[in-house]
C-alpha cells in the first residue's frame, strides 16, 4: 500500500496498479474466505457437505456470509481509508439539501429502470446464474437479516471499497472519466454474473459521476442503501 507521506508521482506503473486494484483483490479474496467459513459451519450444523443441501437446510447462511464479509472489509480498509483521506482529501458534499433529495429519488428510479428492462428483455432466461443468485439472496430470508445485509452493509462497504477507494485512487492516475468506467467495471465483475454485471456497470458509472460532482460519498451510500431497499420492497410486494 502506498504511505501517507508519498508522492503518487514517484510511484512505478506497477505501484500505481497494485495501488487500484488492492481493494478489489482484497475483497475477493474475503469473499472466497467468509463463503468457506460460513458454509463449512452450516455444512457441520447440517451434517452435509453438499452446497446445494446445506443452502436448502440453512437458506440463511449465505446471507451471513455476505454480513460477515462486509464486516471484515470494512475493519481491514478502515486504516487505508483515512490514508487515502490524507492523500485525496476529505469528502465534503457541496450540495443544497433539495439537490441531494432529488439525485437519490434519480437513482433509485434509474436503477429500477434498468432493472426492469433487464427484466423484461429475457435475457434472465438465457443466463440462469443470475436467477440463482437472486433466489438465493431473496427468496426465504429473514427480512431483518436482508435489510441489514443488503441495505445498511453492503452500501456502505461497496462504496467504500469501489468509489471511495478504486475510483478516486483510478482518479489520480487516469482521470475521472478512465477511473469511473475502471471502477464500474470491477463492480459488475464483483457481482459474478453477466445481467448482474451490466446492471453495477451501469449503476457505477451513476454513482462514479455523483460522487465526482457531488464530492460526497455519503450521497452515495444513502442512493445506494435506498436502491437495495426499494428492490427489497418491490419483490416482497411481488410474493403477496
Amino acid at each position: 500500500m502506498v504511505r501517507s507521506g508519498k508522492n503518487s508521482g514517484q510511484l512505478s506503473t506497477g505501484q500505481k496498479i497494485w495501488d487500484v486494484v488492492y481493494p478489489f483483490v482484497l475483497m475477493i479474496i474475503l469473499l472466497i474466505l467468509c463463503n468457506f467459513i460460513v458454509l463449512l459451519v452450516a455444512g457441520l450444523a447440517t451434517a452435509t457437505y453438499d452446497t446445494s443441501k446445506i443452502l436448502e437446510n440453512a437458506p440463511s447462511a449465505a446471507l451471513w456470509s455476505t454480513v460477515l464479509f462486509y464486516i471484515l472489509f470494512l475493519i481491514l480498509v478502515r486504516r487505508n481509508f483515512k490514508v487515502d483521506e490524507m492523500r485525496f482529501g476529505c469528502d465534503q458534499n457541496h450540495w443544497p439539501v433539495w439537490k441531494n433529495i432529488a439525485v437519490t429519488a434519480a437513482v433509485v428510479a434509474a436503477g429500477e429502470a434498468v432493472n426492469l428492462i433487464l427484466t423484461k428483455s429475457g435475457i434472465a432466461k438465457i443466463f440462469q446464474g443470475y436467477s440463482n443468485a437472486y433466489s438465493v439472496t431473496f427468496e426465504g430470508q429473514n427480512i431483518f437479516l436482508l435489510i441489514l445485509a443488503t441495505c445498511i452493509l453492503s452500501p456502505v462497504a461497496e462504496e467504500v471499497g469501489f468509489r471511495g477507494m478504486i475510483y478516486r485512487r483510478a482518479r489520480n492516475y487516469l482521470g475521472p472519466v478512465a477511473a469511473a468506467f475502471l471502477a464500474a467495471a470491477f463492480f459488475g465483475i464483483y457481482h459474478g454474473n453477466l445481467i448482474q454485471f451490466i446492471y453495477a456497470f451501469i449503476l457505477g458509472l451513476i454513482l462514479a459521476f455523483i460522487y465526482q460532482k457531488s464530492g460526497s460519498l455519503k450521497l452515495c451510500i444513502v442512493s445506494h442503501s435506498l436502491l437495495n431497499l426499494m428492490t427489497i420492497l418491490v419483490d416482497q410486494m411481488g410474493t403477496i
